[in-house]
């Protein structure tokens, strides 16, 4: 007797792809019981406190999703981040970028400067993950790709902040910017230069340095005879305390000074500056300055026996905003995720205003400046429109 071919009938392979649709549409959409969590940040070196307090945000968050029974459609998922070092280089991030993709991630927070994040995003963009970061480059959601989404307001918006709070202070200043000579510091003093014609802020004086420099002197000498009282420092905490030296040794110091958010630093807060005043604008706002921020503040001394330091609060809400767009996307496919990301309106726990808007950024990014009171940080005020 001959063996009967073996074969499928047209309409039985279409009932079995429907039926192989829905039992996968029954199991969330495709979505593992593990969702790999990217941090790509610098863990070690003068910033590691800043790239920590990204780490422990979003360890945090998913610590707490898994309390909660996060669930897709139904099915028990539970999140596992993976952090890597990029120790504040470009090229370490680049390192980092590859050993995240080749781990497997989904989605990836990171990196601190908006240096190193550049230099990452292509590797990311190859496998179009999800990248949420807190870098303020304006640059990184310009990216074709679309996968960056940015927590906090970008370099454009504080660069307007500066200039018109500078206005506010003194009208009719003679004023200087001085910027590091890197893609955050230059993107800055172009658009705070753009931004001082329209508020009328009279620049006189606009000049570079390099990021490892530490010598001022000859700035402080032109401040000096150009008459300056009023600069604008797109400068962190090292170059901020030298320059405030050289414009001491120059006999220069009845000048107020507006520095950008790389200088809100408690050793800044707490040294005795020569200056007349000292204001700070930050893109990232204080965690005590959110209503929820001092239950925050609470849990995250629990976990870590320590206070929050910078943008840990930014970082666990967006870890909620990843969760509930995998939630309404039932889906870790990244085209898929970021699509989500870019749509709906997450539920978040500090900022509670987080919200992507198509082209990556937060639609209502605040800056806050803040004036050193006492050995801290006070907000004097914050605006989402300036």
């Amino acid at each position: 007797m001959k063996n009967r071919p073996t074969h499928v009938s047209r309409r039985h392979a279409c009932l079995l792809v429907a039926a192989l649709a829905a039992g996968l549409a029954g199991c969330g959409g495709g979505v593992p019981e593990v969702v790999k969590i990217g941090v790509g940040t610098t863990l070690s070196g003068s910033s590691a406190n800043r790239g920590n307090d990204i780490l422990n945000g979003v360890k945090l968050a998913a610590a707490e999703l898994q309390k909660q029974n996060y669930k897709v459609d139904g099915k028990p998922v539970r999140f596992e981040v993976v952090s890597v070092d990029d120790k504040g280089t470009a090229e370490g991030a680049k390192a980092a970028a590859q050993q995240l993709a080749d781990q497997g991630v989904n989605v990836v927070f990171g990196h601190l400067s908006s240096d190193t994040t550049l230099a990452a995003l292509p590797i990311y963009a190859a496998k179009k993950l999800p990248v949420v970061t807190t870098s303020s480059a304006k640059e990184l959601t310009a990216q074709a790709e679309g996968n960056v989404f940015r927590l906090v307001a970008n370099d454009a918006d504080q660069a307007r902040a500066m200039a018109s709070y500078a206005s506010s202070i003194n009208a009719s200043a003679r004023a200087a910017v001085i910027n590091e000579d890197t893609l955050y510091g230059k993107g800055v003093a172009d658009d705070l230069a753009t931004a001082a014609g329209k508020v009328k802020l009279n620049l006189v004086v606009r000049d570079k340095v390099d990021a490892k420099s530490r010598d001022f002197a000859a700035f402080a000498e032109r401040l000096k005879a150009e008459k300056i009282d009023l600069v604008v420092a797109i400068l962190r905490e090292p170059q901020l305390m030298a320059l405030a030296a050289a414009m001491k040794a120059a006999g220069h110091v009845d000048v107020t000074v507006l520095a950008s958010n790389p200088a809100k630093t408690d050793k800044i807060a707490q040294a005795e500056l020569p200056f007349k005043a000292l204001y700070v604008t930050s893109n990232a706002l204080d965690v005590r300055d959110f209503q929820q921020g001092s239950g925050f503040v609470t849990k995250f001394r629990a976990a870590y026996n320590s206070d929050p330091v910078w943008a840990a609060h930014y970082a666990y809400d967006g870890m909620f905003a990843v969760a509930d767009a995998i939630r309404s996307a039932k889906s870790i496919e990244p085209d898929a995720l970021s699509k989500a990301l870019r749509t709906i309106d997450p539920v978040t726990w500090v900022t509670q205003t987080m919200r992507f808007r198509a082209d990556g950024e937060q639609a209502n990014a605040a800056i806050g400046v803040y004036q050193v009171a006492r050995g801290t940080w006070a907000l004097k005020m914050s605006s989402a429109t300036w």
